[in-house]
């Protein structure tokens, strides 16, 4: 095997009400032979002035890279990187998305006004600057003047108007438009056929937008991050709305170059992303099955889930795989949900019941392990807002047979 690094993707799991949640996911991660360390990052181009003849230069340079040898030996052996994926739950539309695999792709293809950085701090992304006025109520949104799509189309305001009215349009059924854009005036108007646009979103110039909400809420900005406020092409999807899809043109990072369903999903660079370009050639995810594990023993992935069965070989040192281990968080968690508003569990009792019955603490052992965090809040220890004063009920069967 080549010089490589297994991870740990841990799960970090949360309570609601009386749920037990654990989810550790491990994660096998390649490395090159040399722990050279990052790969240098191609120089930024002028890209919004780029010529058609550049575009054909670009297209050219992404040909070459496509056709070039696929080895795999190596994480990012050839600046090409191989890893696991799940089939997309959707299509990459933004607006349909409500899954965690689907998401992944579409937000390396798309991009909004902001986004999230490594610490989960909102940061600019097509918006370079914002404003929060009449008490909380009012953003006004300040776009940069060098973001393109895919194609080299300049974004303005207009397309984002257009995105945001997209995703609140009737005919078009996104399932989580109301959830994280329903607090701006006039989207559930229009979400519900009571009005043709959104009230709450003006268009003040070509790189200004201002957004209305019907109270002032902290968390605006971290709705904006989900895919659903994304920026799409309106020409390319009026120029062919039922295939548009197949090879979105995205603001993100990378773009698509292959999708074959449960075969493989390729997305290459977007050279003029405004936020720098991508430091490696290719990405491939691998929709096919067979076990990770072994793929990546072979040096076919550089990138592989675990089975929990192994974990105890991992951590011990026996299995040739632990000197590639690493830990790493997951904003993730199990839990289990009862309806409240049906008996029995409309009595708080019965519910306090349920949460001292269960052993998450054997749970965790047995079931997975002891390769998960017990949960005490519904929050994920690296999700901000966690906090270690919160508990839960502990486990108890005596005190849920006298409730």
């Amino acid at each position: 095997m080549s010089n490589r690094t297994l991870g740990l993707m841990m799960g970090a799991v949360a309570l609601l009400i009386v749920a037990v949640a654990v989810v550790f996911v491990l994660v096998l991660s390649g490395g090159d032979g040399d722990d050279g360390g990052d790969t240098p990052a191609r120089p930024a181009t002028d890209s919004a002035d780029r010529d058609d003849a550049a575009d054909d230069r670009s297209d050219q340079e992404a040909d070459d890279r496509d056709d070039g040898d696929r080895t795999t030996g190596g994480i990012c052996g050839e600046n090409r990187l191989v890893t696991f994926g799940d089939d997309p739950a959707t299509v990459f539309d933004p607006i349909q998305v409500g899954d965690a695999s689907t998401a992944e792709y579409t937000a390396e293809i798309f991009g909004g006004l902001v986004t999230l950085n490594l610490d989960l701090e909102v940061v600019p992304d097509i918006a370079e600057r914002w404003e929060i006025t009449d008490g909380g109520r009012v953003y006004t949104f300040f776009l940069r003047n060098d973001v393109v799509f895919h194609n080299g189309r300049r974004v303005t305001a207009e397309d984002v108007k257009y995105s945001l009215e997209r995703a609140a349009d009737p005919a078009n059924f996104s399932p989580t438009v109301l959830d994280y854009l329903g607090d701006i005036v006039g989207v559930r108007d229009k979400f519900n056929g009571r009005a043709d646009d959104i009230s709450g979103v003006q268009v003040v110039d070509e790189y200004t937008l201002r957004i209305e909400l019907t109270e002032p809420i902290s968390y605006f900005l971290q709705q904006l991050t989900y895919t659903v406020a994304y920026v799409v092409d309106r020409e390319q999807i009026e120029d062919d709305p039922n295939n548009w899809t197949r090879r979105p043109n995205g603001t993100g990072p990378f773009r698509v170059k292959t999708f074959r369903p449960l075969e493989e999903i390729v997305l290459i660079p977007n050279d003029r992303y405004h936020l720098g370009p991508p430091r490696v050639d290719e990405v491939v995810f691998s929709l096919s099955g067979g076990s990770l594990s072994t793929r990546f023993q072979n040096d076919e992935i550089h990138v592989a889930l675990v089975p929990a069965v192994e974990l105890a070989g991992v951590l011990s040192g026996e299995s040739e795989l632990s000197e590639f281990y690493r830990p790493v968080p997951q904003l993730s968690f199990f839990y289990l949900g009862f309806n409240v508003n049906e008996p029995p569990f409309d009595d708080p009792l019965v519910r306090q019941a349920f949460a001292h019955a269960i052993n998450r603490e054997a749970i965790n052992e047995v079931l997975f392990f002891d390769a998960a965090l017990v949960a005490d809040g519904i929050l994920p220890p690296t999700l901000p807002g966690y906090s270690e004063a919160i508990s839960t009920y502990p486990y108890d069967p005596e005190r849920a047979a006298e409730l």
